[in-house]
């Protein structure tokens, strides 16, 4: 005969045996998005044992309780802890432990709430409460096993977020997906809901992948991920640099890890900082050139050695034939005046005489402001910007061919333009996609 407790005095059952019990657990679900799914049965739990001591309705004690179970065929439920059911808000500690429950089954909730139907996978949940005074407190560690998502469906409530590239993220080698999610929050707030407190903060997570990918990947693997994002360049340079080169290791072993992982290696330019500086060698190579020293391919000329002849005979030719003679003769009459009273060698004189150059002691400043002039009127082609880009995509993509990354899983978008001023450092930043 069924024990009736008594709710005008403390009752107590020493022992609650459970044997053979069933649990079906059903939610109904928005039928103008879910036709096929509403009032769905999602999980069905034949409890096969279970034992439940101490109950009471005095609020004051706290049942504990020992049950296992079957979640559909294969899955595994146990639940621990110690509550008192008449009187839950006061002193709650219970612990939930769900292991390789299929996942298909809860295609309503990622259909709802992730826009996508579920192909397959394993789910395994260990959960722990603590309630005090209507205050919870909850810890939730959450295993994904082989998740794949199916496809695609239209729904109002879904994560407007790139849900593919967040998986493809978070997805092990193993193929698992582990996620520790905390939540909290007050039972006595009427806008108290477990199920939205829970979806926040898994939101929340999401949301932190995708919008800094490589941040979440560097925290996965235990490494600077907001230095990944992006290999930096000398300006006007498509060398890389030796930290870059360890960057570029770092990201190989990442993509080695993250299988369903794709990588953008756009080619990026400053136009101020990468044109200033492409002038700058156009302009000693020129000089270089007039100057009778010979420059290797892929070599830097250096800077101009102004003490040298016939490199100050090569910088005042091309200040002549680009702005003309007169400009030439100012600019001497203008460092003769600056010098007024700067003693100036015999031999000095004349080697100034013959090479037709002002009577000043130090050429440095004439000679310098010279050099400046011929970077700031150089000429570019036109295609030199992005053909600097381009070759900085093919350094990227080349040492990480080399580290062992597929070629399929790089991608090379198009040359573009990137902000930052006159830097002396240009980055190109790296995407990341889902394969």
């Amino acid at each position: 005969m069924p024990y009736a407790f008594n709710r005008h005095q403390a009752d107590r059952l020493q022992c609650l045996m459970i044997e053979g019990a069933t649990v079906s657990l059903h939610d109904n679900l928005d039928k103008h998005v879910f036709n096929e799914f509403h009032k769905c049965r999602f999980i069905y739990r034949p409890v096969s044992n279970g034992v439940i001591n101490g109950l009471s309705t005095n609020p004051a004690t706290r049942s504990q309780l020992e049950l296992d179970g079957r979640v559909d065929e294969f899955g595994l439920a146990r639940i621990r802890g110690e509550l008192n059911p008449f009187a839950p808000r006061i002193n709650t500690d219970v612990s939930l432990v769900f292991k390789n429950v299929d996942l298909v089954s809860a295609s309503p909730y990622s259909m709802k709430f992730a826009g996508y139907k579920i192909a397959s996978g394993k789910i395994s949940l260990d959960l722990n409460y603590k309630v005090r005074a209507s205050q919870l407190e909850g810890q939730n560690s959450v295993i994904l096993d082989q998740l794949t998502l199916g496809e695609r469906v239209d729904s109002p409530d879904a994560l407007k977020l790139p849900l593919e590239l967040a998986l493809a993220i978070l997805k092990g080698s193993d193929g698992k997906i582990d996620l520790d999610l905390p939540v909290s929050g007050s039972l006595d707030d009427p806008q108290f809901s477990y199920g939205a407190i829970v979806w926040k903060a898994i939101t929340n997570v999401l949301t932190k992948i995708v919008t800094a990918p490589f941040r979440a990947l560097g925290a996965l693997f235990g490494i600077s991920g907001d230095k990944l994002e992006a290999i930096d360049f000398d300006a006007g340079s498509a060398v890389l640099l030796p930290p870059e080169r360890e960057k570029l290791k770092q990201v190989a072993t990442v993509l080695a890890k993250r299988a369903q992982l794709k990588l953008a290696v756009p080619g990026q330019f400053n136009e101020a900082a990468d044109g200033a500086a492409l002038k700058v060698r156009a302009v000693r190579l020129e000089v270089a050139r007039r100057a009778g020293i010979r420059v290797a391919e892929g070599e830097e000329p250096g800077p101009a050695d102004l003490t040298d002849r016939a490199v100050r005979t090569a910088l005042r030719a091309m200040l002549t034939e680009r702005h003309g003679a007169a400009e030439w003769d100012q600019r001497k009459v203008q460092a003769e005046q600056g010098a007024a009273g700067t003693p100036v060698s015999m031999l000095e004189r004349a080697q100034r005489i013959t090479q037709g150059e002002p009577q000043v002691a130090d050429l440095g400043p004439l000679y310098r402001g010279i050099v400046e002039r011929l970077n700031q009127s150089q000429t570019l082609a036109p295609e030199a910007l992005q053909q600097l880009a381009k070759r900085r995509s093919d350094v990227i993509i080349e040492v990480l061919k080399g580290a062992g990354v597929e070629p399929a899983r790089l991608a090379q978008p198009s040359s573009e333009r990137i902000d930052g001023g006159a830097a002396k450092v240009v980055p190109v930043k790296l995407g990341l996609s889902s394969r």
